[in-house]
């Protein structure tokens, strides 16, 4: 017998949602990469919300590693890109940076306090050696 509470059907996005959260809590990425790789980065980012802070760390880690990392950030709500910026170390998020627009670019170094966005602009404008 179903609970009441719980709807009949899941729609598809909750069930991709399920499924990503029963993978990200799995111990072995490798499948997680392969669905990750096929979805978009808005429904990725509406995962976000869902994830505790070590799996939301998880999560940018696998992100990263398939390069995907900038454009979910992209598609976050302001105050939950403020917490996942909050995350990431100034060499990740510097890398993030460098793959968006220089308007989303701004946007998220905006969002960002005073002291660390000077910290990241002093790093953008260091020459490469």
């Amino acid at each position: 017998m179903s609970d009441p509470e719980t709807p009949r059907g899941p729609t598809p996005r909750s069930q991709r949602q399920s499924l990503l959260l029963r993978l990200l809590r799995r111990p072995n990425p490798k499948q997680l990469r392969r669905v990750l790789d096929k979805i978009h980065p808005a429904d990725i980012a509406q995962l976000f919300v869902l994830l505790t802070p070590d799996e939301q760390q998880r999560l940018l880690a696998t992100l990263f590693e398939l390069k995907l990392a900038a454009r979910v950030l992209r598609e976050l709500e302001e105050e939950t890109q403020a917490r996942v910026l909050h995350l990431l170390p100034n060499e990740q998020l510097i890398g993030v940076l460098g793959r968006l627009n220089a308007d989303d670019a701004v946007d998220l170094l905006g969002i960002l306090g005073s002291e660390r966005r000077e910290q990241i602009l002093e790093q953008l404008d260091r020459p490469l050696a």
